[in-house]
């Protein structure tokens, strides 16, 4: 259905959305983020299909929530978050937290592309929470309004 094999643009999309809203609930998340997550699906190249990134989280969050935690679908939403659409590196960055060491081989091919998403997620997360302090800083700061 994508069109490197020969099918047409958002036909892919529509046809996940359509099964997943079919199915229904957290089930149809759930079948929408397994899909999402297939790697010849979104490979993190070009022509990857427009998926929805929200409810691919909200499959994700729901997989584990009736299945429990799968290391190889934590790698693959860590995987989605890094490389698909707009990128999520938060939410990636507190998904490798929670892999640790156990990364996926099948998901990532290299440690060291593993190791260097980790570290990019670290800092990122380490700016965001500097970020916030000096805002709260700053408005702790800021003039207050006599009342």
């Amino acid at each position: 259905m994508l069109p490197k094999w020969s099918g047409d643009a958002g036909d892919t999309e529509k046809f996940v959305q359509e099964i997943a809203d079919r199915i229904g609930g957290d089930k149809g998340d759930i079948l929408y983020f397994q899909v999402a997550a297939a790697d010849y699906v979104i490979c993190g190249c070009d022509g990857n299909p427009e998926l929805s990134w929200d409810r691919i989280k909200r499959g994700f969050e729901a997989s584990e929530k009736r299945y429990g935690v799968s290391m190889p679908n934590s790698n693959r939403i860590a995987y989605l978050a890094t490389y698909f659409g707009e990128r999520d590196l938060i939410y990636a960055g507190k998904i490798l937290t929670r892999i640790g060491d156990q990364w996926d081989a099948e998901t990532w091919g290299r440690q060291e592309e593993f190791a260097k998403i980790s570290h990019l997620t670290n800092w990122m997360q380490d700016k965001v929470k500097r970020t916030l302090v000096e805002q709260e800083l700053f408005d702790l700061d800021a003039p207050r309004e006599k009342q």
